[in-house]
């Protein structure tokens, strides 16, 4: 069985307990790999991609002092969502932003880490993924068509990758998408 992580400690940090749990049942399970295929969404500021988490002492301390460049005010709308129904996430899913990583983006990383995994020379036969909730939100959200909320933590997401389609389960219901074989860029724009 195959165990990759989000680059994030607290990621790593799941995965390493379900790695536990798993040797402690006898299930032959490989080591810990961090994938930034996993990785959360991130906000990009002053050239970088960081996770929102990392750089809220940054906004809090340029929105004190009055500086307001656009991933500020974009981010400060993104935690301001947190105290609504469906929270920031939400707030992401379904607001155009200019700085934060759009949910297509995510659910596309996502995709292609899981089919890389799958046609590995030394593919697992099962993958587990330790991952944020925001990036199964938006897997399940580009699968069922609508956000179905927030995974609680430690709930399972389903993802089956046959060539260009991918199955989603979660809760109890199922979906079937196609997505494309080859990740394309949306940056590149063609007259």
């Amino acid at each position: 069985m195959g165990l990759r992580h989000a680059p994030t400690e607290r990621a790593r940090a799941t995965a390493s307990c379900i790695r536990d749990e798993l040797l402690a049942a006898s299930v032959q399970v490989e080591d810990l790999r961090a994938d930034p295929g996993f990785a959360n969404v991130t906000v990009q500021v002053d050239g970088g991609a960081y996770e929102p988490t990392q750089v809220r002492e940054l906004h809090d301390r340029l929105s004190a002092a009055g500086d307001q460049p656009g991933w500020v005010a974009e981010a400060t709308r993104f935690w301001a969502a947190d105290r609504t129904p469906g929270g920031a996430m939400a707030f992401w899913l379904t607001t155009p932003l200019l700085w934060h990583e759009p949910p297509a983006s995510v659910v596309q990383r996502l995709l292609g880490s899981v089919r890389r995994a799958a046609t590995a020379a030394d593919r697992p036969d099962r993958l587990i993924v330790a991952t944020h909730a925001g990036c199964l939100r938006a897997l399940v959200a580009w699968a069922a068509g609508t956000d179905m909320g927030e995974p609680e933590n430690a709930e399972e997401v389903g993802l089956t990758v046959d060539g260009d389609q991918a199955s989603v389960s979660f809760r109890g219901s199922r979906w079937r998408a196609r997505f494309p074989i080859q990740p394309t860029s949306w940056i590149s724009v063609r007259r």
